[in-house]
């Protein structure tokens, strides 16, 4: 496992190639745009989510802490990341690159869900890219922030008394048949 000294070193002198990043200056900023929405429907997606999949009143409460948890979890860990960390950004505008905090919120937002989840923080990561405000690693390190800090809130609060915990797969709630 690498250590964190050598991840901060490796972000700042790996300048990879942006293999996404469009070509005009309105495309990028589109992309930028649709990022945020994309971060807000992964966010109300999963609130919604819990009001609906858990019956038991403490269920949902329990679920909606735990996705407060997680947003913020990966939230605080991203912005100590990039004060610790000055990489510069793609187009240059600003050394708050490490790590792509759009790609976080919306894996701590989905959490391990597979169909939607998975989809939404993966399409918000390829249009930070896209936009040319992050570096595929910042991508996958943001995406690894948000579905950790989900892996620790699970732990932190538990699920309910006789509210089954979601378990996520491929193919829906029943799994391969």
């Amino acid at each position: 496992m690498a250590s964190p000294t050598a991840l901060f070193i490796l972000a700042l002198l790996c300048q990879e190639p942006n293999p996404f990043r469009l070509g005009s200056e309105q495309a990028r900023h589109a992309a930028d745009v649709a990022s945020t929405a994309t971060v807000g429907v992964a966010i109300a997606a999963n609130t919604l989510s819990c009001g609906l999949q858990n019956d038991a009143k403490s269920g949902r409460w329990r679920c909606w802490a735990r996705e407060a948890c997680s947003v913020g979890l990966a939230t605080g860990v991203m912005l100590a990341a990039k004060a610790l960390v000055p990489r510069t950004r793609p187009d240059g505008s600003d050394r708050r690159s490490f790590f792509s905090g759009h790609s976080a919120q919306a894996g701590a937002a989905q959490g391990w869900n597979l169909t939607v989840g998975w989809t939404l923080a993966a399409s918000t990561g390829l249009e930070r890219m896209m936009a040319d405000k992050h570096f595929p690693s910042d991508v996958a390190v943001g995406l690894l922030d948000g579905w950790g800090s989900v892996a620790a809130c699970n732990r932190l609060i538990p699920h309910a008394p006789g509210v089954e915990k979601r378990r996520p797969t491929v193919f829906g709630p029943g799994g391969a048949k």
